[in-house]
């Protein structure tokens, strides 16, 4: 049976140590205009406060995280939880938007792969493609670029881990899941 083609971003699955799956508070720019999907990651721009302000990552960028939602109080003075920051939505003056981050640099992800890649390539690092996502259901629309995968890590920001092991995924047919870890993470550059 064939592998469906529906990329949906970065997926929390476990931590590597087997710990609890984390996110933490970040803000979105008022009016940011880009849309930001679920399991979009994501990279930080900014403070404003004690929140870093985030947008989504564009490719060779170094993610902070993936997107898990929001909340925020729209201009008309309503409360909003949202799957997807819609662009260039305006929120409730002095107010800030609560973006939800899967930040934590040992976090493992699902994500879909473009192509098929051979068993012997598990290990290697690779880019993922830039999309935009559903303002509908909410997802993301990246995936991973299997064509770039290489056994050199350099800037690509993606290891794959190992093919996800279900029996609706074949990994030896295109658009398989696969179990991916930040190769390159904004916070892991200033840990120790």
């Amino acid at each position: 049976m064939a592998n469906r083609d529906a990329p949906r971003g970065l997926i929390p699955l476990s931590h590597l140590t087997g710990g609890v799956i984390r996110a933490s508070e970040y803000t979105i720019t008022s009016g940011y205009g880009t849309l930001i999907a679920t399991g979009d990651p994501v990279v930080t721009n900014a403070s404003v406060g004690s929140r870093q302000t985030i947008e989504r990552a564009a490719v060779d960028s170094v993610p902070v995280g993936v997107f898990g939602g929001c909340y925020y109080v729209d201009s008309t003075g309503e409360p909003r939880f949202e799957k997807v920051w819609r662009a260039g939505t305006t929120v409730l003056a002095n107010t800030v938007v609560r973006a939800i981050v899967y930040d934590d640099p040992d976090q493992k992800f699902v994500m879909q792969g473009d192509t098929v890649l051979p068993a012997t390539s598990v290990g290697r690092y690779c880019q993922f493609l830039v999309a935009t996502g559903s303002e509908v259901t909410g997802r993301s629309a990246f995936e991973i670029d299997i064509s770039l995968a290489s056994a050199t890590k350099g800037t690509l920001p993606l290891k794959i881990m190992s093919f996800v092991e279900a029996p609706d995924n074949d990994p030896t047919l295109i658009n398989a899941d696969y179990v991916v870890m930040f190769a390159q993470h904004e916070l892991r550059a200033v840990m120790p």
